[in-house]
């Protein structure tokens, strides 16, 4: 590719059926023009420096202790079910504490989640509208682009009073997958292959 971008081909993805005795139709075709959002810049690994290191030894003892700790709580409190317990285990007529107790308690229904309260666990946060709507979770869209596969019409209609319906008509798939342009080095070339 050129340096300038604005003086590249589109990228053009294909997409091939494999047929019986060697055909392989082309069934669609994406055209990407805009190569701005696939840009990647590669950054440089950090310097390592050896006065930084702690023993790997007495940290990964830490974190086995730390784990064995956890699991040993988590078995205590574990009784039968996972989902739900008791909110008080030496009281026979304590409230079952589950999963919807806290959402009760967190929209302050606090009459449908007995106990929960006196427990002092966190509320979770409930959105009033669909996730898709809420800003932080970026259209709570995959991490993955999706690339939208035409036909390869022969036939190029003639009359634009229906451009967005015939290309709405003409997408036979989607693909999904991620794109990364960057400029080949010798450097960037151990980058790519790790």
């Amino acid at each position: 590719m050129p340096e300038k971008l604005y003086y590249a081909p589109p990228i053009q993805i294909a997409l091939f059926d494999q047929r019986t005795f060697g055909m392989q139709p082309q069934v669609g075709v994406c055209t990407i023009s805009n190569f701005i959002k696939y840009l990647k810049i590669p950054q440089p690994p950090p310097p390592i420096n050896p006065s930084d290191w702690i023993e790997y030894d007495g940290i990964a003892e830490t974190e086995r202790e730390e784990e064995r700790l956890e699991l040993a709580k988590f078995e205590r409190e574990k009784l039968g079910n996972s989902d739900e317990f008791f909110a008080f285990p030496d009281d026979p007529n304590s409230p079952r504490i589950d999963w919807w107790c806290r959402y009760y308690f967190s929209i302050d229904e606090k009459e449908k989640a007995p106990g929960y309260a006196e427990l002092g666990f966190n509320k979770m946060k409930v959105f009033k509208k669909p996730l898709e709507d809420v800003g932080d979770y970026n259209g709570f869209g995959d991490f993955l682009d999706t690339f939208y596969l035409q036909r390869n019409s022969r036939k190029k209609k003639r009359n634009n009073k229906n451009n967005n319906a015939n290309r709405a008509r003409d997408i036979c798939g989607e693909m999904k997958g991620k794109l990364f342009i960057m400029r080949h080095t010798e450097q960037n070339k151990k980058l790519l292959l790790d």
